[in-house]
């Protein structure tokens, strides 16, 4: 029994290999999930740019094609868009347990600092810049640059964090290399994984260290067969996982990150493997927590990640793919659907040896 990703014909069960117990089912007042997080998330001052000209489309606001992502980019960068990406950053914390990584980063950045030498850290795929700015913030000798296709980060960070409007799938032309690079949720927006860890490796120092965080965005499962074949959740991921191939641009490559760190030449090569449940299903209370601000970021994900796909990719008309979109939105707020993705945080270290192309 697998998740939609791999199997069409099995309601989607737990994966293979997973190390911590189902998770355990709480009492369910009703049948569906609401959004009971409130407006405590407030969303972030982007920048006005006219660097880009914006394509508008289906009422979303996308990058435009000329920061060489052409169709492919199938995300949003509008105000909705950000305030989801914060909520990410949120569910993230609460994963890490209110840390900004799981990688032994802080020892490196200690030995930097004695030194007397500056702790230079990037970040791909930034998005509003809110982890760059909380590592800026609490890591004041480091030096940190967020990249992004966007210019929707705040004017105001701190003194040691800026933010460059680029594709991180071009060729890297940074002055000096990095100690730390840390990449999250780059699912859909990977063409070519081996020549990104390869860039990755290259651009840091030797000892350097390489983090991605990941949540398997088509690896939607159950642990009870709650997730049918049938339902439009279900159908849902299998039709994102057909629209990355299209493009080339996977979106069920996360299980997959581990080996392209090993093979790009890393080690202490590790990979831990969780869970984020998705609703207020959970009995345990911090599982309850981290799914309901799932469950807010769902609300908007499921257009997030499906107009685009559906309307450039597989031709449909706008109408059925907002009716689509609504129907999965609808099993997502099913408290006796209970929902689970896989997440994947991978860390590898540069070896100290290899001093290949060093400054």
């Amino acid at each position: 029994m697998s998740s939609p990703r791999s199997s069409p014909t099995a309601a989607a069960a737990a994966p293979a290999n997973f190390e911590e117990l189902p998770i355990e089912i709480g009492v369910e007042s009703d049948d569906t999930d609401s959004s009971s997080i409130g407006s405590d998330f407030s969303e972030t001052t982007s920048v006005s740019s006219s660097v880009f000209d914006y394509v508008y489309e289906n009422g979303r606001r996308y990058a435009s094609q000329r920061t060489g992502k052409g169709t492919e980019y199938l995300i949003p960068n509008d105000e909705t868009e950000q305030g989801r990406l914060d909520l990410m950053h949120h569910m993230w914390n609460l994963l890490h347990r209110g840390n900004l990584f799981r990688a032994n980063v802080e020892d490196a950045y200690k030995k930097k600092v004695a030194k007397g030498e500056s702790f230079r850290v990037l970040d791909l795929g930034t998005g509003t810049g809110i982890w760059a700015i909380d590592f800026g913030d609490q890591y004041p000798k480091a030096e940190v640059i967020g990249v992004d296709l966007s210019p929707i980060q705040p004017h105001w960070v701190p003194p040691n964090v800026k933010f460059e409007v680029d594709n991180f799938e071009d060729e890297w032309v940074f002055r000096s290399k990095f100690d730390y690079i840390h990449g999250r949720n780059l699912t859909g927006s990977i063409k070519d994984p081996a020549r990104l860890f390869k860039q990755i490796y290259d651009n840091l120092v030797p000892g350097g260290i390489v983090e991605i965080c990941e949540n398997h965005v088509t690896g939607l499962y159950s642990e009870d067969g709650t997730l049918k074949e049938d339902s439009a959740l279900y159908k849902y991921h299998n039709l994102l996982s057909d629209i990355g191939h299209k493009v080339g641009q996977r979106m069920d490559i996360s299980p997959e990150m581990k080996s392209y760190v090993e093979n790009a030449g890393f080690q202490q090569v590790d990979e831990f493997k969780g869970k984020l449940p998705v609703g207020a299903w959970p009995k345990d209370e911090a599982l309850k927590t981290i799914g309901l601000v799932a469950q807010e970021i769902v609300q908007t994900g499921v257009e997030a990640f499906g107009l685009a796909g559906f309307t450039r990719v597989l031709g449909w008309e706008p109408k059925k793919a907002k009716d689509f979109c609504e129907q999965v939105r609808a099993d997502y707020n099913n408290r006796k659907i209970h929902k689970i993705y896989p997440i994947f945080i991978v860390h590898g270290t540069k070896p100290a040896g290899d001093c290949s192309d060093s400054e």
